[in-house]
């Protein structure tokens, strides 16, 4: 967007933001609509005829909002999002299960043959 730097470098500082009249264009297009929407923004908020307290009702921030409820009714179940469940919910539980148990049943059979003392044993202090 910013002028036609793309051979490694040919990096110029004068002609960094050299832009042709269609970006110009584009540029001070968006701003035109920023600086009218800001206008308008500005207007409904500072109204004095306004019906009542609230929120200025906004079209984009609304769509954008029930995206965000709507998320889970457009959800698709795929591989991938079965492969990722089980990878980063089942799978470890599954492991820290076995593991757990795999460990108590190590130091009860320890215990049972005698060869933890008394003293040594863990969970002393708590």
């Amino acid at each position: 967007m910013a002028g036609e730097m793309n051979v490694p470098g040919s990096w110029d500082p004068k002609k960094l933001y050299n832009i042709s009249p269609e970006e110009k264009a584009l540029i001070e297009s968006r701003a035109a609509t920023r600086a009218a929407l800001k206008a308008e923004f500005q207007m409904k908020v500072t109204n004095p005829h306004q019906s009542g307290p609230g929120f200025v009702f906004d079209p984009a921030l609304q769509r954008y909002l029930s995206m965000r409820s709507r998320h889970y009714s457009h959800f698709k179940k795929t591989p991938k999002n079965f492969g990722l469940f089980i990878g980063c919910v089942i799978a470890p539980i599954i492991a820290l299960t076995f593991g757990t148990q795999w460990d108590r049943d190590r130091f009860d059979r320890k215990c049972r043959q005698g060869e933890v003392a008394y003293a040594d044993r863990d969970w002393k202090f708590i």
